[in-house]
């Protein structure tokens, strides 16, 4: 791992801000070194404390799987998504899974998603809220240490305040009903360390004196309740031995008017971090976990069991934000409400229904009407970054339906850019044209291959064009890194694709950048920065004024 790489970047831009989202407040539980105090900070949602520890301990620690994914998730709280790309990947290969839906789902986090479900309302913030159940024409959740419930028709929290017999020291971590609304089970406790599950239920003199569930490990705690009362089974998190790490998924069977021994819901699903807030919406189960490759810090999953050998676990990446979303209720229509930690506040937002979806399709093929791979379709406008891979010729997405006609721009190394308009529900077809062989009359320039690997041509087709500048192929437009040398990088990538992207991203507002190749699934896009620290320091306070996600790579970390 290029440890180094990412030292100065953070240390300019890491702020230290102790704030907490209130649901996993638990004591240290972890060792003195810097990795352990950056876990505990991670798991208190301190994503830039943990940030700066992590980043200490990467210069003396050996890290593990579990340590990139983290400072990974971390990173990208703090929209520092290029650097997060490649502790992600050290997390897939350390972790065996450059292959198969984890390697999905940093894939997917990292797309430019057309989809995204638009922020409609806020409904309430707070300084601390606690899960989120849509129950009739309500939501509940515990609103600094009482249950409450919104009115999200007006955005109103009214007297909805359930009175409940409790001790004035105690407070509540969740509630879900059951029974038609009779009938509840509340988390509660003194603080959410100790807190437990009790059933209350409700008559015309209101709701009874609460009676605790009793399972067999009672010094852990137990928070945000969901009843599935189709199945009469409850779900929740507990903290309880025994279990993968941190706060794991449970549930407990109602039969005869009690509730079973608690089951865990297995590795498949529990990681070595926290799942809290599971909910049941037909056949998928969500739920919020900080132990999967996120968007940043805690993020929504949907969760399938297909059979006893299969199951689908998403990332609601549409939902997700670098925000913390702890929550989630799906409501009769479709639209969604999110419980979002930001800044010390908790939000209840709502996210409005989608757009309905127009298919598009079509065929890419080159000048003798062979399929054509390694293309890429620009979706609309350049600026919005949206694009697809062409795949043996063939292109696929979806566009939200409008009155504006779509188009897309196809490019391909070594063929004309070709700009297409498109019919909804009409497959299309790209006719590319072979770009003109260059005759060499003259070099005008050869830079040495400490500079680039670029050469200028005059051109004898066009004498009003006699020098142009060739834009990088994978055999002459990419660098091999020399060890003496700093270097100031602005991105990184996994293929020669994705690298030459950035790179003519950044290319018109940064002078001498080159693509280097690492090793043989790592670009990264940059520029010399000199041979000491002095040089490569002033190069990155000038790069940083352009592109605020840059670090530098320092001899020895090549």
């Amino acid at each position: 791992m290029r440890r180094a790489a990412v030292f100065l970047l953070l240390i300019l831009s890491i702020q230290l801000v102790f704030g907490q989202h209130p649901n996993l407040n638990r004591p240290q539980t972890y060792g003195n070194d810097l990795l352990s105090s950056a876990h505990h900070q991670y798991n208190r949602s301190n994503y830039d404390s943990s940030n700066a520890l992590f980043l200490k301990a990467l210069e003396s620690q050996e890290f593990q799987a579990l340590d990139f994914l983290c400072f990974a998730n971390g990173l990208m709280h703090r929209s520092k998504s290029s650097l997060a790309r490649e502790f992600f990947q050290e997390y897939l290969r350390l972790s065996g899974n450059e292959y198969g839906p984890i390697a999905d789902m940093v894939s997917a986090i990292y797309r430019k998603d057309t989809m995204r479900v638009p922020l409609s309302r806020v409904l309430s913030s707070t300084e601390n809220w606690y899960g989120l159940i849509h129950h009739k024409a309500s939501i509940y959740g515990s609103k600094q240490g009482h249950i409450l419930g919104l009115d999200f028709a007006c955005g109103s929290t009214g007297d909805e305040r359930l009175m409940l017999a409790a001790g004035p020291s105690l407070k509540h971590y969740g509630i879900s009903f059951f029974n038609d609304g009779f009938s509840a089970v509340i988390a509660m406790g003194v603080s959410g360390d100790n807190s437990q599950l009790y059933v209350i239920h409700r008559s015309s003199e209101g709701w009874s004196d609460p009676k605790v569930i009793k399972f067999k490990k009672t010094e852990a705690s137990y928070i945000t309740p969901y009843f599935d009362e189709e199945n009469s089974i409850l779900y929740f998190a507990s903290n309880a031995s025994g279990g993968h790490g941190g706060y794991d998924l449970y549930l407990s069977y109602l039969v005869k008017g009690k509730f079973q021994e608690a089951i865990n819901l297995g590795s498949n699903l529990n990681t070595a971090k926290d799942e809290i807030s599971p909910n049941i919406r037909g056949e998928w189960l969500r739920f919020s976990s900080n132990g999967y490759p996120t968007k940043g810090g805690f993020d929504l999953y949907r969760y399938k069991v297909i059979d006893d050998f299969n199951y689908v676990l998403f990332n609601e990446r549409r939902l997700n934000t670098a925000e913390d979303e702890l929550a989630i209720a799906v409501l009769q229509n479709d639209s969604y409400l999110v419980n979002r930690y930001s800044d010390g506040l908790s939000y209840v937002v709502e996210l409005s229904t989608p757009q309905p979806l127009t298919n598009y399709s079509g065929l890419v093929l080159d000048e003798r009407k062979r399929p054509l791979s390694a293309a890429i379709a620009l979706i609309g406008d350049h600026t919005q970054g949206q694009y697809v891979k062409v795949r043996n010729g063939n292109i696929s997405f979806q566009l939200p339906k409008t009155n504006e006609a779509a188009y897309i721009t196809v490019m391909a190394e070594g063929f004309e850019d070709q700009k297409l308009s498109l019919e909804a529900g009409v497959s299309f077809v790209v006719n590319m044209k072979a770009l003109k062989s260059l005759e060499i009359v003259k070099v005008i320039d050869q830079r040495s291959p400490r500079d680039s690997l670029e050469t200028i041509y005059s051109l004898e087709q066009d004498e009003s064009d006699s020098v142009a500048h060739r834009k990088p192929s994978l055999k002459e437009g990419v660098l091999a890194p020399e060890q003496g040398q700093f270097y100031v990088i602005v991105g990184s990538a996994r293929n020669y694709e994705d690298a030459y992207r950035s790179w003519s991203r950044w290319n018109k507002e940064l002078d001498q950048l080159h693509i280097y190749q690492f090793n043989a699934q790592l670009f990264r896009i940059g520029f010399e920065a000199g041979s000491n620290e002095l040089e490569a320091l002033n190069h990155l306070r000038n790069t940083l004024k352009v592109q605020s996600d840059a670090w530098i790579i320092r001899p020895g970390t090549l």
